[in-house]
């Protein structure tokens, strides 16, 4: 008989931690343990699997090491290849990363004492954020923790062996990271290679001089001003330009195509960018939208704003030169354990809109569009080959589930790792008349993650011992795929959601065009090549001395000499000129500027002096839809088309 336990329910961070100062403030308090526990396993949980030895299936180094470094596969050594598993600018982004927790989820659950931890998210659009910046648990250096002050593993994490980077895309610069090196955010630099070792102590020491309160105040300050930052137009208009509008307009995507990933809506921007619309043009004829942004564009604006580049708001430079955080490019982001908090509430997000656009138990796909191609922005992953059509039957690396015949009915499929399944011993015991692996948490159903109970079944007397060895209905081993990821409540999980159409309610009416019934023009940047730029980078764009728009370019380190993927490293930037007139925007010249990590980038900075204050003629035009009956790859357990209303197909704009 299988039993059913509760959804587990992520919640909030900020309520943990609130609940948990009460707890503190107010000891004599009725319930206050209760108050303190949800955080406090938390904490307890995350400090568990960072002290387990690096090897160890459920170790953070181990589970935090598959999203990026250290490299494997033909990606070790060869740039041409991303030697990490994660997937970034395609349509797997999202779904790989909604397993990539729940791996975590699950080694957090594996603690002692700890088996009813759920992974919080860190509301990135809220009152509180948008004035204060980070929770405040993600500053604290100590935690007081079963009577006793420990290093909080939520603070930072000290490697427990050596990563070693085979590539080095110039002579000396490497991206190792050595054994006891511990994750830093802005404004501190972690890089730590040969040549970069001497600049980066010497950083650090100045950022350390200037105390604690002071490097936590620069962290949340440049925080608050990517979330909800605003900048004054050419007219000295109060314009928005921060991510916290980006994190809303993403939940407007049309399909899941577009939404998934940066390539997929660039490439959607471009096939709708219409420059025909006649200038004397002033009334919305119902042709016309906004430009489509995609649940990664403001995904990639956090991971710079903790990981090193300095919102542009006020300044046209990076006030603090050489903060290099781990959150900043791939190779290492997901060692910094903010990186879990920020990407629970982007699976939040992506849960979001899948409820608003009826896409709980599939995911359509624009079949051949961009963005669906191994090759697209960052190359293959490990495993991945060349040029391999993405779908959501797709393999996401490195997760398995062990699967099972049907036995007495349907039994769910479960999750996990290989190399944690490769641990369990496969001899069965009889317990309390019934059936199960002989390493497993019977009460809990632990180690399997989802929070069934695991299906434990009777041998019927006659096929014990079985006839056959091993079994029929013995689990097997299969990849997990995008298919596995869609509804989250099959999954067994769930988010204590917050009202997150009010927080975006304030950012939108910023941007409320004056021109009464004008639809806002679109400004299309320039193409900017990722080639040749060591990290990630940022591309600004102005007019009359205002910044108008701020693009995050989430990258790597090693994208030089990246052969595959040259063809698919441009990054095509569209502006909405909110405010403007299409008029005055034709009459206007624009400049844009790409800001490059100083460290690594200063011979072709020194080749940008002219490039990085470009001034152009940008094309001037509109978003205009274009509606197209298009076949489409789906998700839906049957392998049919994706329908509604019984129709089999989807009318896609693209």
């Amino acid at each position: 008989m299988t039993r059913i336990q509760p959804l587990r329910v992520r919640r909030d961070i900020r309520k943990l931690e609130a609940d948990w100062r009460r707890g503190v403030e107010e000891p004599s308090l009725e319930g206050a343990a209760d108050l303190k526990k949800p955080l406090e396993d938390l904490i307890r949980a995350f400090k568990g699997i960072q002290e387990l030895p690096p090897n160890h299936p459920r170790s953070y180094f181990r589970i935090t090491s598959y999203h990026g470094e250290p490299f494997r596969g033909a990606g070790r050594s060869d740039a041409r290849y991303w030697g990490g598993y994660c997937n970034h600018g395609n349509v797997l982004f999202p779904v790989w990363h909604r397993a990539y927790l729940l791996e975590l989820e699950n080694a957090l659950r594996s603690i002692e004492g700890c088996e009813q931890v759920t992974l919080p998210y860190w509301n990135e659009v809220d009152e509180v954020t948008e004035k204060n910046g980070l929770p405040g648990v993600f500053l604290m250096r100590k935690f007081p923790l079963d009577g006793t002050e420990i290093h909080n593993p939520l603070f930072s994490y000290k490697f427990q062996a050596r990563i070693r980077n085979n590539i080095q895309t110039k002579p000396g610069h490497s991206y190792d990271k050595d054994e006891g090196y511990e994750t830093v955010r802005y404004p501190f630099s972690g890089l730590v290679g040969e040549r970069d070792r001497a600049a980066t102590t010497e950083h650090n020491s100045r950022m350390r001089a200037r105390g604690e309160e002071s490097t936590n105040r620069a962290l949340n300050e440049n925080v608050v001003n990517w979330l909800g930052g605003s900048v004054r137009n050419w007219v000295d208009e109060n314009v928005y330009t921060g991510v916290r509008l980006k994190f809303e307009r993403c939940l407007e995507a049309p399909n899941y195509t577009v939404f998934s990933n940066t390539t997929s809506s660039s490439k959607w921007n471009e096939d709708h960018f219409d420059t025909s619309k006649s200038s004397t043009q002033r009334t919305f004829d119902g042709s016309e939208t906004t430009i489509a942004v995609s649940l990664e564009d403001p995904h990639n604006g956090i991971h710079l704003a903790i990981g090193g580049f300095e919102f542009l708001g006020k300044r046209n430079v990076n006030a603090i030169a050489g903060a290099n955080g781990d959150m900043g490019e791939n190779n290492t982001a997901s060692f910094d354990p903010i990186f879990f908090f920020h990407h629970s509430f982007i699976d939040l997000l992506f849960w979001q809109w899948q409820k608003r656009h009826d896409r709980l138990d599939f995911l359509d796909i624009i079949d051949g569009y961009a963005g669906t191609t191994s090759n697209d922005e960052q190359g293959p992953t490990a495993g991945t080959p060349d040029n391999a059509w993405l779908n959501m039957k797709f393999p996401l690396q490195p997760f398995k589930a062990w699967k099972y015949a049907p036995c007495q009915g349907d039994i769910p499929e479960h999750m996990q790792h290989r190399d944690v399944m490769a641990s369990v011993e496969r001899p069965l015991q009889e317990v309390e008349g019934v059936l199960a692996p002989s390493t497993w948490n019977i009460s809990t159903g632990l180690p399997p993650p989802i929070p069934y109970e695991w299906p434990i079944r009777t041998w019927p007397p006659h096929s014990w011992p079985p006839s056959e060895w091993p079994p029929s209905n013995w689990p097997h081993e299969v990849s997990v795929t995008g298919e596995d990821m869609v509804n989250i409540i099959k999954l067994g999980y769930t988010y204590e959601e917050p009202p997150i159409s009010s927080a975006f309610k304030s950012a939108a009416q910023e941007n409320q065009n004056p021109a009464v019934n004008q639809p806002t023009p679109v400004l299309k940047v320039p193409d900017v090549s990722r080639a040749g730029i060591a990290g990630s980078f940022m591309i600004s764009t102005w007019a009359h001395g205002k910044l108008l728009d701020l693009t995050p370019v989430l990258s790597r380190w090693n994208v030089r000499g990246c052969a595959n993927c040259l063809t698919h490293l441009t990054v095509r930037t569209f502006v909405p000129l909110h405010g403007w007139t299409i008029e005055d925007a034709r009459k206007t010249t624009f400049t844009y500027r790409i800001h490059l990590r100083e460290v690594h980038n200063k011979d072709r900075s020194q080749r940008r002096d002219t490039t990085r204050n470009s001034n152009f003629e940008g094309k001037i035009g509109f978003i205009v839809n274009k509606h197209h009956e298009k076949l489409v790859q789906s998700s839906n357990a049957t392998g049919r088309l994706p329908h509604t209303g019984q129709r089999a197909l989807i009318r896609a704009m693209f």
